[in-house]
């Protein structure tokens, strides 16, 4: 008999409220592999030191009844969520700006919001080149000394933008990058 075992490493993260008896709240975070598995919840400690996981984009929108430990979330704009957040990390924007959440809650689109208050809409397919064309664009505020404040990038064709001054956001920190004593969940 030969077993082998597959490490799921996160790379997107669910924070839901859930009650408890006695009318206790709690704060869950549920783990999302690339493929779309729950790899487990945990209760979030407010004392808790921050962890990797923690650091992780959040989906904000998820239907909670799809976030069953062990099981892949199956919804279309989950799986484009986080095919965008894989896509990211190996973009040509990797680096430039913090990818702090994706809503999945819109119509057909998804809402990208960074750490340093952009706001970038994409449309489910096409991610990688839509990927590319906020480069162009963030180079090009770049160049007239602006910050993108709304991008949306579901449009094909001239995507509607909207400027800050440079000096008005705050500066990317460094990017995720995994961690060696980074905990791997099975």
């Amino acid at each position: 008999m030969k077993i082998s075992v597959v490490e799921r490493e996160p790379i997107a993260q669910v924070k839901l409220l859930q009650f408890q008896p006695g009318g206790i709240v709690r704060l869950i975070s549920y783990w999302l592999d690339e493929s779309g598995h729950v790899i487990q919840s945990m209760p979030v400690r407010a004392d808790a030191p921050a962890q990797c996981p923690d650091a992780l984009p959040v989906l904000a929108g998820v239907n909670a009844v799809e976030l069953n430990p062990g099981r892949a979330v199956t919804a279309p704009k989950v799986s484009a969520a986080l095919r965008l957040v894989a896509a990211f990390d190996k973009s040509p924007m990797a680096g430039l700006v913090d990818l702090k959440s994706v809503d999945v809650s819109g119509t057909e689109v998804l809402q990208l919001m960074t750490g340093q208050g952009t706001r970038v809409t994409f449309a489910l397919d096409r991610l990688e080149e839509q990927l590319r064309y906020w480069r162009l664009v963030h180079d090009h505020g770049q160049k007239i000394g602006k910050l993108i404040r709304t991008l949306d990038l579901s449009v094909t064709n001239n995507a509607p933008v909207l400027w800050l001054e440079a000096g008005a956001a705050p500066p990317a920190s460094k990017s995720r990058s995994p961690s060696p004593n980074r905990k791997k969940h099975v």
